[in-house]
């Protein structure tokens, strides 16, 4: 039976995948296609549902850095976690801030100047899922790879 070494990070990681998966890819691109719903007010809507998600999303990333930290995990496997970090920093600091200001001139009519940057908020988020997937992967990878080990340790013992 193999152990997890990092069981938060594992829980946090996937947690965090669905919950990015299913607000920023599905539910956000899946109103604008809804009846009656208009680019002012979907932008909204993007407003409230992102500024929740980037604080859930601190949690995670919080829990995993400290799981990781003092769990004494592989470089590997914090540099894909400060990378994250820092994806979640520019989108916190910079990237959404941005936005919510570009989307009160959608809302009063006064054109659309964040198209581009909901475009990079897009290749941010498919940045995030992709380290996310990795970081999973690998804490899954390490699991098989100790498993393995142990099991052909004790194999050769019996023998």
């Amino acid at each position: 039976m193999a152990l997890v070494k990092h069981p938060v990070t594992l829980v946090a990681v996937f947690t965090w995948l669905g919950l990015v998966v299913g607000i920023a890819f599905i539910a956000s691109w899946l109103k604008y296609n809804a009846f009656g719903v208009s680019l002012p007010v979907g932008l909204s809507l993007d407003k409230v549902m992102f500024q929740a998600m980037i604080r859930v999303e601190w949690v995670f990333a919080c829990a995993v850095l400290a799981d990781l930290l003092l769990g004494k995990a592989p470089a590997l496997m914090l540099v894909v976690a400060f990378i994250l970090v820092a994806l979640l920093a520019l989108q916190t600091i910079w990237l959404q801030p941005v936005l919510y200001t570009d989307s009160l001139f959608v809302f009063h009519g006064q054109g659309d100047p964040g198209a581009g940057l909901r475009k990079l908020n897009t290749i941010l988020e498919v940045g995030k899922v992709s380290l996310l997937a990795v970081l999973g992967i690998i804490q899954f990878q390490r699991q098989s790879a100790r498993a393995g080990v142990s099991a052909i340790n004790n194999q050769t013992s019996r023998s």
